[in-house]
């Protein structure tokens, strides 16, 4: 009985994910983490993007860590002003975690922590990128009716 007992803590504590956020010295297996979410269509200007990211101070990042120290997820986010929906908002733009960590409830905790930075800013709320139905219903999140146009400047 203490084996399995003793078992179960020792692969408790091998499972743990935890969070932080991320260096300049973690851009590489961030990039590796983004190639999944984008199955492996990813422009030239995701690198550089992605340096941005950890430069700016206005974004939020984290980055969810196994014991080893590898990385198994990523998160960066913003708040804008939002007519559409006439409030400060927290906006999601990228979100990938492998899933082992999330089956550890690693999203949840992503998000929960980008909503309590939001909400110091003065958001009223996070809007998140479509296209991923379930996983965001799942936290609390409702479908817009909003839709967004795109059209690249020469």
């Amino acid at each position: 009985m203490a084996v399995i007992i003793l078992w179960r803590v020792i692969v408790s504590f091998m499972n743990t994910v935890t969070y932080r956020q991320p260096s300049a010295a973690d851009a590489e297996s961030i990039f590796q983490l983004l190639s999944k979410l984008h199955h492996d269509e990813l422009g030239d200007g995701l690198q550089d993007m992605l340096a941005q990211f950890l430069g700016d101070q206005s974004y939020f990042t984290l980055v969810a860590c196994r014991p080893d120290g590898k990385l198994t997820g990523f998160l960066a986010g913003t708040t804008r002003l939002e007519p559409d929906f006439e409030c400060r908002a927290g906006l999601i733009d990228q979100l990938y975690v492998e899933k082992d960590a999330r089956e550890q409830g690693a999203v949840k905790a992503m998000v929960e922590q980008f909503s309590a930075w939001c909400r110091e800013r003065g958001c009223k709320g996070v809007l998140v990128p479509a296209g991923r139905e379930g996983l965001y219903e799942a936290l609390g999140f409702e479908k817009s009716l909003v839709r967004r146009y795109w059209k690249e400047l020469a």
